[in-house]
């Protein structure tokens, strides 16, 4: 595909690294990601639990297209190891492409049935806040991402408190908005919560 294009756009710096590695000459425009903010305003933490029907006190949220790089698998593994003291509910939104009755076989022999919200298809926009607005937790376990992948894309960031930890994978950290509530945490760091 590269050597029948003339001209390029590129979202991060590790992206044009990538391109100019391949094609040295290359002519490129550097447009970063936009950050997503047309889905409206945040809802209070009850209501939203409320509207979703949720009654556990702790909520993680797993939200976007359902991809094997975006390692959904691995997250049941790790929801399933969780201590179950303190009631918690994961929430997995998103439309799949490929592999739903794997996962669904997943969460079936991990014995998740119970405790996982699946909202297996396209979320539109007015249902947005809802999900955001319900959660402890944006849970994003990526096994490999680009700048367009990363946590300070996502909607809501404020209505989901900012809780998120994880390795940094790609050229997220470019523009990664740092503050009391985020983190941005290097490859083996690890938050205890």
């Amino acid at each position: 595909m590269l050597r029948f294009s003339d001209r390029y756009i590129v979202q991060s710096k590790i992206v044009l690294k990538d391109l100019l590695s391949l094609k040295p000459k290359a002519v490129y425009k550097l447009v970063p990601h936009p950050i997503y903010s047309g889905f409206g305003d945040a809802m209070g933490k009850d209501a939203a639990r409320k509207q979703l029907g949720i009654t556990e006190s702790r909520v993680l949220l797993f939200f976007g297209y359902i991809r094997r790089y975006k390692g959904l698998h691995i997250l049941l593994e790790a929801f399933a190891a969780m201590p179950q003291d303190v009631p918690t509910r994961l929430l997995v939104v998103g439309e799949f492409y490929g592999g739903e009755e794997e996962y669904r076989a997943k969460i079936d022999q991990l014995g998740l049935q119970d405790r996982i919200t699946l909202v297996g298809r396209y979320v539109p926009n007015e249902e947005i806040p809802a999900f955001f607005s319900a959660a402890d937790a944006v849970v994003l376990p990526y096994l490999s991402a680009t700048e367009r992948h990363f946590p300070d894309r996502v909607p809501f960031r404020d209505a989901a408190r900012d809780h998120r930890c994880g390795r940094t994978l790609g050229g997220g950290g470019e523009r990664r908005a740092r503050d009391d509530r985020g983190t941005g945490r290097s490859p083996g760091a690890h938050r205890h919560a």
